[in-house]
């Protein structure tokens, strides 16, 4: 069995964002990003399995969410959108298209994580619920990536999604 990296992190809240209480690092044997073609390739990966909640600590089960932003230049990151299970537990892989300089080792990156009221409403761009931001490790495509294991806490309350707290 593979060893288990621990590192913790701490991640101020950015614009009413939620907040990441722990980060733990474990390698993978495989790679979830294989290469892709198109005109715009995503050049990087990271996949993070978390516990999602809301202020409380209370499971966010059956919530959308999705990571997308755009910062200057074509520089992006992006995901599919998933719903967690039951307990609050999602896995997500998210892409990198365009580095804006060589990778660092280990080479981070800290994302937005969105929460949205349903699967249909989660789409790039579309206004989040909620977001709390996340550093996850990535690795260039068709290379194996840790996998970041996180709790992650959304300004928000279970009963009530829709309304920050």
């Amino acid at each position: 069995m593979l060893a288990l990296r621990f590192w913790a992190a701490a991640a101020a809240g950015l614009m009413a964002c939620g907040a990441v209480e722990d980060l733990t690092i474990a390698p993978r044997v495989d790679p979830p990003c294989l290469f892709q073609l198109g005109e715009f390739p995503p050049t990087d990966c990271a996949f993070m399995i978390a516990t999602v909640m809301d202020s409380a600590g209370t499971p966010l089960g059956g919530r959308a969410f999705r990571s997308d932003s755009m910062i200057g230049g074509g520089f992006h990151f992006a995901s599919s959108s998933i719903l967690s299970d039951a307990v609050g537990r999602l896995e997500i892989v998210v892409v990198r298209v365009h580095r804006l300089a060589p990778p660092l080792q280990p080479d981070t990156a800290t994302v937005p994580l969105l929460l949205y009221p349903s699967l249909g409403e989660a789409k790039a761009g579309a206004p989040a619920l909620a977001r709390a931001t996340v550093q996850l490790r990535f690795a260039p495509n068709g290379r194996i990536v840790d996998t970041t294991f996180q709790r992650v806490r959304f300004p928000v309350s279970a009963a009530n999604p829709a309304s920050t707290r």
